[in-house]
């Protein structure tokens, strides 16, 4: 190809060497309509789709996020219920997905197979621009919202995935607090909205207006394309302009204005379960716009800069005075930048101290000049992080992202992947002085700025349920018998369209990729094992030869539940802490110079227990690094009691809020508990366990003492597990572990006691409640043989049907599945979900709904496909590096990996019949868990139900 050339109705307009990223970017414009069209060709076999429309709402009903869910829901040329979970169901692809942003919508996915990139291409294009969602409303009451009518009290209520998924989003208050912030910042624009709707505004959307915004935005001359990877350009192409052709130019499109300044302040109530010290105070400033794209990120290193660690300037000034417990700064860059700094758990009366703390701080450290070193060396951690992009998520979805902060604004895409010129300029920008006139004009001068106070409120759950309750109340009274009667049915006609079966024809017409299309050889795991003084090691290519990677796994089996619970503590004090030769922000500068990545964090694995440090640096910079790492690890210092309190404290109310935003996680890992020693140690480092030893614990002298003994108990050599890539010598690598002593004791082999943590924790259902309006529910069982080929295929299967369609279609739970994991556990969840205990209903079913599904005449292959891209998922360079090391530890080996592959690929009905038996023997011994507000638990025994905060501890 080259440029002025016309192919397949496109004009190839530019193309633009990168370098930085291995590629060329070609830029095409379909000339009937004016649809734009970016190619990033690269070598890359994981290939990448994106079809993106500006998406503009004048309201918070919801409208773009519903049209986001429902376009999906049938098409023209598919008229089944939902193509998008039809071809999830025989598509290999590692990821597929869409998203509503506040200026756009944007559909998308990536996978490795040609055929199943066109198919896949096919369902998109056709899904959004020939809906069915706006031939008949079904689509829109589902996704959307629609009133019922319980049959045993008569009472009306709303009911929607979306509804329910933002009621999930508004649990948190940190959602709360950024939505208040936004519309105090731009209140006459579409950053001052939150287009994923707000709970109390999406029943008020018609199917009407729903219709309008889809025949107003959904339209080629507003589309924008993005594809990565090795594409086939020309069949790609072909096959957009098969659907872009029937569509004229249009120019009613509108450019987002400018917000101009304004100042908002206000105070708004959250619920919680307490209120002492937990009133919360964002601030925000609107900060320059994308005209000037070296702004963002500035804005970006100085937010790191000021809040990245609790010795960063002003994050520690507002530590040290007691004004708050954590405090963040970020930057969102929309056609206007928001900076946006949130304040956790203020002290009592004190939001205007921290205001002006926050100015005085600012304007010390831009008078005396930001510290250069530690600027520089959070430049050099950016582009690391930049350069590497280690992940599970795509790198073309990754660099989607990143062509639209400047294709957007109608600037080159292509200068978002010169990443040698960006941070060039932003290292210039140290230098020059520009970062300190930045923190003056954006935040210290500027008058467009919000301040937002979140007022804890015990009972605003309970007035809230009241006044909604009340006003259904009134609605239903105000409703004649007739218009009563016409919500009955239409409820009962939504439930037929989704209890509707699809026609085989209809499904047929559905593309997928056959099993015999799949390769039945999978990637190798790489990498050889060999043992030296009792130490394991492990050796993987280097994906990239400029970058080392090396993790040291520390036993910690020796331990016994109650030290084990310490383990996670210790773990988030490296880097927080000074050591013997320096203070911790000097440490945290030298860290972000001398390596890309470096954490230290627990593990439960199959083979045991450990605390994990895990390195990534350039290889140049080895002996910087050397040092450092057993500076951190056997010099950092536990003598700063205050230091430790600050961190304790910020890890309980992380936990805590985990609970009410990410809820699923704590009712599985509960769950799970009693079955494995593995699940037993997962509870005690990351769940309920550890939440409960959180709140109990009291940073002093005897805390610190004890966190120091079990540092020079566990870092120790004997059993320890070295995991490098061969860019290192062994010389080197030797030179690392030298660094630790010898242990003691033997600690290989030894079996701490863990089960105490879980004791009486076999109780079911159990539920944890929570003051957010939001449910979560998890499910667990234990049997032998279960992790297994056709265990993987049968609950696939399930997750994206039998459950799909009873938890989330059916009860409006915005995410619901199943799966199997190493040592024979099974897990089931449901998330934002507004009734968690029925959910739970659900899990027993299973059995039953894979043997009707064998009764039936549909294949078993496209589910077999299907879970194909759980067996190969996407994989970074990172992950490549350490995959050895995963295996490793989770007892894998190369002849296990190929056996699972066989097994799923050769899975018949007769073995999910097999699968259906060791479900029924899982409810014999299966756990669950619910996690809610009040009302939803409901209908558990209050000696079952145990409050997240404010609960007893565990013995």
């Amino acid at each position: 190809m080259k440029t002025g050339e016309n192919k397949h109705g496109f004009r190839i307009e530019s193309v633009a060497e990168l370098p930085d990223v291995g590629g060329r970017l070609w830029r095409m414009t379909y000339l009937k309509n004016g649809a734009d069209l970016l190619w990033l060709e690269r070598k890359d076999d994981v290939k990448t789709f994106s079809i993106v429309f500006k998406t503009l709402p004048d309201d918070e009903t919801g409208v773009a996020h519903i049209l986001e869910h429902s376009v999906l829901a049938g098409s023209r040329r598919y008229p089944v219920r939902s193509p998008f979970e039809e071809i999830r169901k025989s598509s290999p692809c590692v990821y597929i997905n869409a998203s509503t942003g506040r200026d756009m919508t944007d559909y998308y996915f990536s996978t490795r197979n040609s055929a199943d990139f066109l198919n896949l291409a096919d369902v998109y294009l056709d899904a959004v621009l020939h809906p069915l969602s706006v031939s008949g409303p079904r689509g829109f009451q589902q996704e959307g919202w629609h009133y019922e009518i319980d049959p045993e009290t008569g009472a009306l209520s709303y009911n929607g995935v979306v509804y329910n998924e933002m009621r999930g989003v508004y649990a948190e208050p940190g959602s709360i607090a950024f939505r208040e912030v936004m519309n105090g910042l731009y209140p006459d624009t579409v950053y001052g909205r939150d287009s994923g709707g707000t709970p109390g505004k999406i029943p008020s959307l018609t199917w009407e207006r729903y219709k309008d915004f889809h025949a107003r935005f959904y339209h080629p001359s507003n589309a924008h394309f993005f594809l990565d990877g090795s594409v086939d350009i020309d069949a790609t192409l072909a096959k957009i302009d098969s659907f872009l052709r029937d569509y004229d130019r249009r120019s009613d499109f509108t450019d987002i204005p400018l917000q101009p300044p304004c100042r908002a302040e206000r105070t708004v109530e959250y619920p919680s379960a307490t209120t002492e010290g937990k009133t919360l105070l964002c601030l925000g400033w609107s900060a320059g716009t994308s005209d000037d794209p070296s702004l963002y990120p500035a804005l970006c290193v100085l937010s790191e800069y000021f809040c990245g660690s609790n010795e960063s300037p002003l994050k520690r000034v507002l530590l040290e005075r007691g004004l708050c417990e954590d405090a963040s700064l970020f930057c969102c860059d929309y056609r206007q930048n928001a900076l946006i700094m949130f304040l956790r758990n203020v002290a009592d009366g004190r939001a205007g101290e921290c205001e002006e703390a926050v100015r005085r701080t600012l304007e010390s450290e831009t008078a005396k000049g930001l510290d250069a070193k530690r600027i520089l060396a959070i430049i050099d951690s950016s582009e690391f992080s930049e350069r590497e992009m280690a992940g599970s998520y795509p790198r073309g979805l990754s660099y989607l992202d990143w062509a639209m902060r400047f294709w957007w604004c109608g600037m080159d895409p292509a200068e978002a992947f010169r990443i040698t010129e960006k941070f060039a300029r932003l290292r210039a920008d140290a230098k020059s002085g520009r970062l300190e006139r930045i923190v003056r004009d954006c935040i210290l001068k500027n008058s467009h700025s919000a301040k937002i106070v979140l007022a804890p409120s015990t009972t605003l759950a309970g007035r809230l349920e009241k006044e909604a309750k009340e006003e259904m109340d009134r609605l239903a009274k105000t409703l004649s018998a007739a218009s009563l009667a016409h919500i009955r049915a239409d409820a009962a006609a939504l439930k037929a369209y989704q209890k509707e079966k699809d026609s085989p024809e209809d499904l047929a017409k559905i593309p997928h990729v056959a099993v015999a299309d799949l390769d039945p050889v999978g990637p190798r795991i790489g990498g050889r094992t060999g043992e030296r003084d009792g130490d394991t090691y492990i050796v993987a290519k280097a994906p990239v030869d400029e970058i080392a990677y090396l993790t040291l796994c520390f036993p910690a089996d020796f331990l016994d539940g109650t030290r084990l619970l310490e383990v996670p503590m210790l773990s988030r004090l490296f880097c927080k802490l000074a050591t013997a030769k320096r203070g911790a922000l000097e440490l945290q500068t030298e860290i972000d110079t001398a390596f890309g990545r470096f954490g230290v964090w627990p593990s439960a694995d199959e083979r045991g227990n450990f605390i994990r440090v895990d390195t990534a640096f350039l290889k140049k910079k080895f002996e910087k690094a050397l040092p450092l790492l057993r500076e951190v690890v056997m010099e950092t210092r536990f003598d700063d009691v205050a230091a430790i309190a600050k961190v304790l404290r910020q890890s309980t109310e992380s936990a805590e809020r985990a609970v009410s935003s990410n809820g699923q996680s704590a009712a599985i890992c509960s769950s799970a508990a009693g079955f494995a020693r593995k699940c037993a140690s997962r509870d005690v480092m990351s769940g309920l366990s550890q939440l409960r030893w959180l709140q109990g614990a009291c940073a002093d002298e005897r805390f610190a003492g004890e966190l120091a003994s079990l540092r020079r108990d566990i870092f120790t050599r004997g059993g320890l597990v070295v995991a490098h890539t061969d860019n290192l010598t062994e010389r080197e690598v030797a030179s690392v572990v030298e660094c630790f002593p010898k242990s003691a004791t033997e600690k290989s082999g030894t079996k701490g006691d863990v089960s105490t943590a879980f004791a009486g924790w076999k109780l079911r259902p159990r539920g944890l409640q929570v003051a957010a309006d939001t449910g979560y529910s998890g499910w667990a069982a234990h049997v032998p043989g279960a992790c297994c080929g056709s265990m993987r295929v049968a609950l696939r299967m399930l997750s994206l049907g039998f459950l799909h369609h009873e938890v989330r279609e059916l009860g409006g739970a915005y995410g619901v599945g199943a799966c199997v994991r190493r040592g024979d556990v099974l897990e089931g969840y449901s998330y934002r979900d507004p009734s968690p205990l029925k959910s739970l209903c659900r899990f027993p079913e299973m059995a039953r709904a894979i043997r009707d599904f064998a009764k039936g005449g549909e294949s078993v292959d496209r589910y077999v496909v299907s879970t194909m891209s759980q067996i190969d998922p996407y994989r970074s360079p990172a992950d490549e590096a350490q995959r050895p090391l995963g295996t490793y530890l989770a007892g894998e080996t190369q002849e296990d990996v190929d056996r699972m592959r066989r097994e799923v690929l050769t899975t018949t009905k007769k073995d999910l019949l097999a699968a259906a038996e060791m479900l029924d023997a899982a409810e014999k011994t299966a756990q669950s868990c619910a996690v809610g507000d009040a009302r939803r638990l409901a209908d558990l025994p209050p000696d079952l139900i145990e409050p997240v905060v404010g609960g007893a501890q565990r013995s």
